[in-house]
């Protein structure tokens, strides 16, 4: 199994990383997050929530067996137009923090 850097974009290699990646972040960013940083509608945002929440997902293919496929498009999207600050956010680093205190 591949080592990912979830923190770095782009994520490498891809695959697995990509969805790797996807998955843990998704699991521990708030709804809010999810809809702020991402830009995932709040339908998508509540269903990968209860998805979590309601089930035993361990994978970003896991996740795919309970949401629809446009929610799953949106997902993706979202990831692949992701910036490094918005991951950075995401991940709550101190690169990010530094960031927002000089702009």
């Amino acid at each position: 199994m591949a080592k990912c850097n979830c923190l770095t974009l782009p994520f490498q290699p891809d695959p697995p990383c990509f969805n790797e990646c996807i998955h843990k972040t998704l699991i521990k960013i708030s709804l809010q997050q999810k809809q702020e940083i991402l830009g995932l509608s709040y339908s998508t945002a509540q269903s990968i929530f209860d998805a979590y929440n309601r089930f035993d997902v361990q994978s970003f293919d896991d996740l795919r067996n309970y949401l629809n496929g446009s929610q799953i498009e949106e997902i993706i999207n979202s990831f692949r137009r992701l910036t490094q600050q918005q991951l950075n956010m995401l991940n709550n680093t101190d690169e990010n923090l530094g960031g927002l205190l000089n702009a």
